[in-house]
This record gives C-alpha cells, sequence and structure tokens, in this order.
C-alpha cells in the first residue's frame, strides 16, 4: 500500500512504448508485394489441405460404403468366405 501510482502509471507507459516500437518495427518490414505473397500462399496452402481432405474423405465413404452393400449377411454361426 506504500507504493506510489505515479511509479506505476509511469512504467506501465514505458512497457507500452517499449512494446508498441517493437511491434511497430517488425510490422515495418512488410511491404504490399510480400504481404500478397503470403496470403496467396496461405490460401493456396489451405485449399490444397481442405481439396486433399475432401478427396480423401470421398475416397473412404465410397470404399466403405461399396464394401457394407456388397457383403452378403451373415448368419450365426458361419462364415462365408467369397
Amino acid at each position: 500500500m506504500d507504493a506510489d501510482p505515479d511509479i506505476a502509471v509511469g512504467t506501465l507507459k514505458v512497457h507500452a512504448e517499449v512494446l508498441s516500437e517493437i511491434i511497430n518495427s517488425f510490422i515495418e518490414g512488410f511491404t504490399v508485394r510480400s504481404l500478397v505473397v503470403g496470403l496467396s500462399t496461405a490460401t493456396i496452402g489451405f485449399g490444397i489441405i481442405y481439396m486433399s481432405n475432401f478427396a480423401f474423405g470421398y475416397w473412404r465413404a465410397k470404399l466403405y460404403y461399396s464394401q457394407t452393400q456388397a457383403q452378403q449377411p451373415v448368419e450365426m454361426g458361419t462364415l462365408k468366405l467369397k
């Protein structure tokens, strides 16, 4: 309770300024070209992941449902192999 609130506020301002300078120096390095290349690369990457996930899911469903429709009902206690 003996701490001076003005010192705490001053310290907080210094930390905020340092953090803002670090973030600003990081963002200043980006150009419009680098942002366009980065966003297009991310879009293409997510598109490839989405399309491959869709294709493998479709393939898995196609194999699963074609196998279940082709199987004959199994009688109790007997197993018939083709």
